[in-house]
């Protein structure tokens, strides 16, 4: 079933370049960017769900039948959500890099959006590649875990991305 995922994903990113043939040379990686914004909008509801059960956690007791639903629903999909959320950011940022580098001779302000937006992603994929698999040299230093942690979890780098990508596609 794996496999049969990675060979759908590999089509999805294959087939818009195929495609493509008949298109001038400058339209050639606009169909990847596209597709790269589906894969981020593919992998957020994780993002939403954790943000649930966190916000839940702080509601008074009055309200402990819906805090107590919001946990049971977040750990029952927690894993298959997680994963969805991994592969699909990762083949995101890996798509939004050939973007980029087929689009790089564009205008400057869309490509400089474009950079940002890309070394947002990175940085983002990257701490969560080294929380999910607990990269031993990052893991077994306390401050350095620390600062990974922080860096995937804070909501800055996000707002960054999420504005510079919206910028580079105005």
């Amino acid at each position: 079933m794996r496999y049969l995922l990675w060979l759908f994903l590999i089509l999805l990113i294959i087939t818009p370049v195929a495609a493509d043939d008949h298109l001038e040379e400058d339209e050639s990686g606009e169909h990847l960017g596209t597709l790269a914004i589906f894969f981020l909008i593919l992998g957020s509801p994780y993002i939403m769900l954790r943000r649930l059960l966190v916000y839940s956690r702080r509601l008074d007791d009055s309200n402990g039948e819906f805090k107590e639903h919001v946990r049971r629903m977040y750990h029952n999909i927690r894993s298959n959500m997680l994963r969805l959320h991994n592969y699909s950011m990762l083949v995101a940022t890996g798509v939004g890099l050939v973007h980029g580098l087929l689009l790089i001779n564009r205008e400057l302000g869309d490509t400089i959006f474009g950079i940002l937006t890309l070394l947002a992603m990175i940085l983002l994929s990257l701490s969560g590649i080294l929380m999910y698999y607990r990269f031993r040299p990052v893991w077994d230093n306390r401050s350095a875990r620390g600062f990974t942690k922080f860096l995937h979890r804070q909501w800055l780098l996000t707002i960054i991305m999420s504005i510079t990508l919206i910028l580079h596609i105005a």
